[in-house]
């Protein structure tokens, strides 16, 4: 009976002891999927990561106080990555129907252009081509009304009290008084026509700084057209590409968009495959993301961008994940702050 007290005396005094708390275990560091998608995602030469994506992940995982890991997916596949689980996030993504049957994004980072890889051309064929191409003809078209109809003010001006410059005649007097209106935009002023009278001298005045303005316009549109200075020019798919076979993914937004021009489109499974068959030549060219075209293409081909704009670059999560949300306020915060816009030309992104 005594062993029976001191055995019950026993258990109800480990049972009233106080349970000491165990110490809560650190969440584990998420791991997120980088691949290089200049200038969203850069690998440095240190094997460090650098870029828009990037940059704006890491200030978001600060503020949240988030643990992570970056992790190199280049050729890996963002998408299959977080639907197999080996990636808790992935950037820099692109958003787009097919891989949202999969996974989930956040708001979208900022838009991204459509690009079209091809064989680099010769340069001065390729400058010859676009300076007589459609745009350019337009062009010259407009100006060419315009120095028409300044010339046409200034010769009815003229006529009576400077015949001898600004002919009577309206056939040969307009055409006096277009060469005028040509030579003095273009600041040459040969001197051989000039205004006599006060309101004619005025109207000249107005023209001269007036010009000036259409003078830096037709030089940036004509540099523009040509292709030259900081790369290749914005494409127009229906001008530049109309009539050329172009790759693409199928389903993708790209073909989409494409079709919609009107443009022959050849499936190819894989960015890859893509490229090279335009190295093989089966087809003209190859569009996709420009970005990510950027970051494959090496060698003979060069990447120009399109003037559409329909792709959304974003952070990947798994499906359903519970981030998405936190990520998503946290994004819109940082999108709208002017520290945003400095990031964005520290990356030569325009601001």
């Amino acid at each position: 009976m005594r062993t029976v007290l001191l055995l019950t005396a026993f258990l109800a005094a480990f049972v009233s002891a106080p349970v000491r708390a165990q110490p809560e275990r650190a969440p584990a560091p998420l791991v997120v999927g980088v691949a290089e998608m200049p200038p969203y995602a850069i690998r440095l030469e240190d094997g460090a990561w650098s870029g828009l994506a990037v940059d704006l992940w890491r200030i978001t995982a600060e503020e949240l106080g988030l643990s992570y890991r970056l992790v190199d997916a280049q050729g890996r596949g963002l998408a299959d990555g977080l639907a197999q689980g080996r990636f808790d996030l992935a950037l820099p993504a692109l958003a787009d129907a097919e891989a949202e049957r999969a996974v989930d994004f956040t708001v979208a980072i900022e838009p991204a252009a459509i690009g079209v890889a091809r064989p680099r051309s010769n340069g001065v064929l390729e400058v010859a081509r676009n300076l007589f191409g459609f745009q350019f003809l337009a062009v010259v078209a407009s100006l060419s009304v315009l120095l028409l109809a300044v010339g046409a003010v200034v010769w009815a001006i003229e006529r009576r009290r400077n015949p001898e410059q600004f002919s009577p005649g309206l056939v040969r007097g307009l055409g006096d008084g277009f060469w005028w209106a040509g030579v003095t935009l273009t600041t040459i002023g040969y001197g051989d026509k000039a205004p006599v009278t006060l309101l004619g001298r005025g109207v000249a005045m107005l023209w001269m700084l007036v010009g000036l303005v259409v003078s830096a316009a037709l030089t940036a549109s004509l540099v523009t057209l040509a292709g030259v200075g900081d790369g290749t020019r914005r494409l127009v798919l229906t001008d530049d590409l109309g009539g050329a076979v172009v790759g693409a993914r199928p389903g993708s937004v790209v073909a989409g968009v494409l079709d919609d021009a009107g443009i022959a489109v050849e499936p190819f499974a894989t960015v890859e495959a893509g490229l090279e068959g335009v190295r093989a030549g089966w087809i003209d060219a190859f569009a996709g993301p420009a970005p990510t075209l950027r970051a494959a293409v090496t060698g003979t081909l060069v990447v120009a961008e399109t003037r559409a704009r329909p792709l959304r670059i974003a952070v990947g999560l798994p499906e359903g994940s519970p981030l998405v949300e936190t990520l998503d306020r946290a994004f819109l915060d940082r999108l709208a702050s002017p520290g945003w816009a400095a990031l964005r030309r520290r990356y030569g992104e325009d601001g």
